[in-house]
């Protein structure tokens, strides 16, 4: 297992030789540790070692401690799941053959020794079927006459990618693969489907979550593209209208991936991956891994099947990791019970993704709507972020009247003049789209708004007060907007400051303001607090002081003005937050 070593080679008996791991039992400071001499690229069996190590000194850990350092024990099952994508999308080259299904039925019977249960998930386009050579249209139908060995998943029926698609248009063709799958009875795998190329999951369309959810009722949905493809490890999932986004991941093989001569790197190079490489090391650190491969994998030199048995082979052999599979919707709870606390809907984000410009990445890009803006100069290049009552509207208008200043555009929204598109979950979801068309950005709007343009540059601001206390927008501004905008914070008396949201509430007539006194505000800093104030006000008053709906109503009511009048001004931890994000010179 370490003949790959440089120390293992020509070993030599009379020298002396590194330890691989040493333990540090903590005899001096109490803490125990596990040192590695190498780095976990130099072999693959360091990789073992370190979950290894980990799952030790985890073990030492006493359990009544709720430590969030428990959480890296993902115990000893890897489940997996297997699509096959592009079914029925083929040229001449990459079209299976009625033998190459027979063979793809035999490799599904035997990975069902590996993992009980195993059944390959084909994602198909309905259009394209029957279309190829004569001896791809046999392949086409023996794969339709063992559809029942089979779970299947709509792509869309002419593969046509979901951002270049009007919603009218992306609704029909969901519905003419509904029809197809309906036809031809195919096992449909209840609630997951894949868009082609993922186009559409992120960046988000939300067209296409609207429409998956209307015509096949889709709950779970997978994207390798999120954040961004490479690396691997950093790729995550996020809930997106009532569909949960799972990280998918590859495993070397792609669509025109067909023979071995032609691989990339060699035949070694596609051997590594598996045996000990990228593929094993996904299933050795990733709890839930949906693999993607393409219809044409299974055909021609069979990569998909050559490069996923011997991983899983691989697997097994080396360790006493355990091998297991299940529905897509079973699986998507297996994942989030690692990720609950920030891809799941009930998070404080709602699951949301970070949204980041489309154009940044070529990818990306690839999949972003050809009539939407992604031009960085359209985005804003200073946010005034508040604190509320800080005299930011003031600023607001005083910018605006600059001819090289342009500010977001006022809707009559329930915001007022503020977009609040980094602290608001509800605004945040109508995605990137929607936050650039908050800039003027056409001539005629800025010959509209008395603003110069050519020469001298526009510089395109907002003002959301929200900002500044919102532990979401830090790292949805950096996401968005990375080093480009300034960020503008004013900073008042905070007694001061709560005093004019006191009355700011009591002049759009607050129940809670109107019924009690600024003072009185002040003193209902938890609950109890402020139900006994409620009380007092209804005996003072006459009214009976028995606990009711309406007055729990109130006293609920008297504790949000409390917590909004004072925690916008506990300013240090709100700087903190964005000082840990971006530099002193930007803030």
């Amino acid at each position: 297992a370490f003949a790959d070593l440089p120390q293992q080679q020509n070993y030599n008996p009379n020298e002396q030789y590194q330890s691989l791991v040493i333990e540090d039992v903590g005899g001096i400071d109490g803490i125990k540790r596990v040192l590695f001499a190498y780095g976990a690229s130099s072999h693959w069996s360091v990789h073992l070692l370190l979950m290894d190590a980990v799952r030790y000194l985890l073990s030492s850990v006493p359990r009544k401690e709720p430590l969030k350092a428990l959480e890296f024990d993902i115990g000893y099952n890897r489940w997996v799941h297997v699509d096959i994508d592009d079914i029925f999308v083929a040229n001449p080259d990459s079209q299976l053959y009625p033998s190459d299904v027979k063979a793809l039925l035999a490799v599904q019977r035997e990975w069902r020794k590996m993992i009980p249960g195993f059944t390959f998930s084909l994602g198909f386009s309905g259009g394209h079927y029957g279309h190829g050579s004569a001896i791809g249209r046999r392949g086409d139908a023996e794969l339709l006459s063992h559809a029942r060995y089979f779970k299947w998943f709509c792509h869309t029926w002419s593969h046509s990618q979901p951002h270049l698609l009007s919603e009218s248009d992306l609704l029909d063709q969901l519905m003419k693969n509904k029809k197809f799958a309906t036809v031809h009875n195919l096992p449909i795998q209840e609630g997951y489907a894949v868009a082609p190329h993922h186009s559409g999951v992120y960046p988000v369309l939300p067209s296409l979550f609207k429409a998956w959810k209307e015509v096949w009722r889709i709950n779970v949905t997978t994207t390798e593209g999120y954040p961004r493809l490479f690396p691997a490890w950093n790729r995550r999932g996020f809930a997106y209208d009532g569909i949960q986004v799972i990280p998918r991941q590859t495993c070397g093989v792609y669509t025109q991936t067909l023979r071995l001569k032609d691989y990339s790197g060699g035949p070694h190079r596609l051997q590594e991956m598996a045996l000990g490489g990228e593929v094993f090391q996904t299933l050795l650190y990733t709890p839930v891994s949906f693999f993607m491969t393409h219809f044409g994998n299974y055909g021609q030199d069979r990569l998909a099947t050559y490069v996923l048995s011997g991983a899983f082979r691989f697997l097994l052999a080396w360790t006493h990791l355990q091998l297991r599979t299940g529905s897509p919707e079973f699986l998507t709870q297996q994942h989030l019970a690692f990720h609950r606390r920030t891809e799941a809907p009930t998070s404080a984000s709602a699951g949301l993704p970070l949204m980041s410009n489309p154009c940044a990445d070529r990818r990306h890009a690839e999949i972003w709507p050809p009539s939407n803006p992604c031009d960085p100069d359209l985005l804003p290049s200073a946010i005034i972020g508040g604190p509320q009552k800080t005299g930011t509207t003031a600023l607001l208008t005083f910018m605006a009247a600059h001819p090289n200043l342009v500010a977001n555009r006022i809707r009559s929204q329930g915001t007022f003049e503020e977009p609040q598109f980094f602290s608001n979950n509800h605004i945040y979801a109508k995605g990137v789209a929607w936050y650039f068309d908050q800039f003027p950005r056409t001539p005629e709007e800025l010959a509209r708004l008395n603003k110069s343009f050519g020469e001298r540059q526009l510089i395109r601001f907002e003002k959301s007060a929200t900002y500044f206390d919102s532990f979401l927008a830090p790292d949805r501004v950096l996401a968005l907007l990375s080093s480009r905008a300034k960020l503008i914070f004013l900073l008042k008396d905070p007694l001061q400051r709560a005093y004019s949201w006191y009355q700011h509430q009591r002049s759009h007539r607050e129940e809670a303001a109107l019924h009690f006194t600024f003072a009185e505000v002040l003193r209902a800093s938890g609950p109890e607090q402020a139900a006994s104030l409620v009380r007092q006000q209804r005996l003072a008053s006459g009214g009976d002081a028995g606990t009711n709906n309406s007055s729990s109503a109130l006293a609920a009511r008297l504790l949000a003005l409390n917590r909004r009048c004072l925690q916008p001004g506990t300013y240090a931890p709100f700087i903190d937050q964005w000082l840990l994000r971006f530099p002193p010179h930007q803030v």
